[in-house]
């Protein structure tokens, strides 16, 4: 049963999510049952060597509606989370930007006439209303006087749990791949041993952060700064944060990211003529045989492209429809679309399980006019910074690699 706690101006859409989510998978069932018994049926005429294209043409179009059924049960899901239907109460998002101008340091900043002050903004009520220990894929675009708040597409973060520190440094266990002699044993006989190695691991914390200059006009416009804030400020320390996470070098100052600590993929033993996607399959593979579940890949946008705008010979889109609104996915992983990751690069794995961010710092907005000239210019210096580290326990759950020429 599903217990839910909201406004009373939110029951009506909180019932019509609850309607769709009992028809649609009701209708779900109903057609996989009929898609069973086609293909009982099918395996019958076989069997009584008779014809067999009328049933197979049934068993195609079943298929099509039990697709479209699961993209549009993915869209449901999107809604009844954005709604707090899981033992959340609903709440409007708010971004980093609208935090700061509603908060009591900010105004008593704005009350003195201080052009210089710190206002700490916390990144879990900011970007996740709904879950507390993770960023929300989801920001809802508004319209602003001077611009408009870009939507944060789902980024790697989204894909890690998140945790919470107070040391700079984080020492942990990490797992090597498991040797396994597990075998049937006779009576009186010696048992194999397996192995399943651990090595200490240490993260270190990392700061990222920037600044951008405003003029006064803008920091007086209270909604101008908010929108100001979200649109430079927080989008660059979004991606700049997707960088090290995936591509950091374990160096001095930067984090150890998961595509430095991957497993190379390898295609051996694949399939002839072998496409991205079957690449990609074959990586799952990898990370499967690790005794892990890959749940998420990590693409480039123009290598995602490619793959969803892949025809048969009589140019029909063997991926995707071109209407389809619902959250991308690919060998039933979910896809993410990375500008860190170089074109003809990719990335499978068990981020659920296998790694952590650990806040150390969450974001933090500081405005001065006392930054070089800013005071004769009538200028203001915002200043945006995090703290974090990245932990990886499995680098067997991380298989990837580059598309093959």
């Amino acid at each position: 049963m599903i217990s839910m706690s909201v406004e009373p101006n939110h029951q009506e859409f909180v019932d019509s999510i609850k309607a769709e989510i009992k028809n649609t998978y009701g209708d779900l069932d109903k057609k996989t049952e009929d898609l069973a018994k086609a293909i009982d049926e099918a395996k019958k005429l076989i069997g009584e060597k008779a014809s067999t294209s009328d049933i197979e043409s049934r068993i195609k179009d079943l298929q099509t509606e039990i697709k479209k059924g699961e993209d549009r049960a993915n869209e449901i899901e999107r809604k009844a989370n954005r709604a707090g239907l899981f033992g959340r109460d609903h709440q409007e998002t708010k971004s980093i930007g609208e935090r700061l101008s509603e908060t009591d340091q900010f105004k008593a900043i704005q009350r003195s006439g201080s052009k210089s002050g710190t206002v700490n903004v916390t990144v879990k009520a900011i970007m996740t209303p709904t879950a507390p220990a993770a960023r929300s894929p989801l920001v809802t675009a508004t319209q602003a006087p001077m611009v408009t708040r870009i939507d944060r597409p789902l980024m790697v973060r989204d894909l890690l749990p998140v945790g919470t520190t107070t040391s700079q440094l984080i020492e942990y266990a990490q797992a090597g791949p498991l040797v396994n002699n597990a075998a049937i044993v006779a009576e009186g006989v010696l048992k194999p041993e397996s192995s399943f190695t651990f090595t200490q691991a240490q993260a270190a914390v990392v700061t990222i952060a920037h600044w951008i200059p405003v003029s006064k006009q803008v920091y007086d416009d209270v909604p101008m700064l908010g929108s100001y804030i979200d649109t430079q400020l927080r989008i660059g320390l979004d991606q700049a944060e997707e960088d090290e996470i995936l591509l950091g070098a374990g160096t001095t100052g930067h984090m150890n990211g998961l595509y430095n600590q991957r497993t190379v993929y390898s295609a051996t033993g694949i399939p002839s003529n072998p496409t991205k996607i079957d690449h990609i399959r074959w990586a799952k593979l990898q990370v499967r045989k690790s005794y892990l579940a890959a749940d998420s890949v990590v693409l480039n946008p123009q290598d995602w492209a490619a793959i969803e705008m892949a025809k048969d010979a009589g140019g029909n889109y063997l991926f995707s429809s071109i209407t389809s609104g619902a959250d991308p996915r690919l060998w039933g992983m979910r896809v993410v679309e990375s500008d860190s990751l170089p074109p003809g690069s990719f990335m499978v794995g068990a981020f659920r399980s296998a790694a952590q961010i650990w806040d150390r710092e969450e974001a933090n907005v500081q405005i001065s006019s006392e930054d070089r000239d800013n005071f004769v210019k009538n200028m203001l210096t915002l200043r945006g910074e995090e703290r974090l580290a990245l932990t990886v326990y499995r680098p067997s759950a991380f298989v990837g690699g580059q598309f093959p020429a």
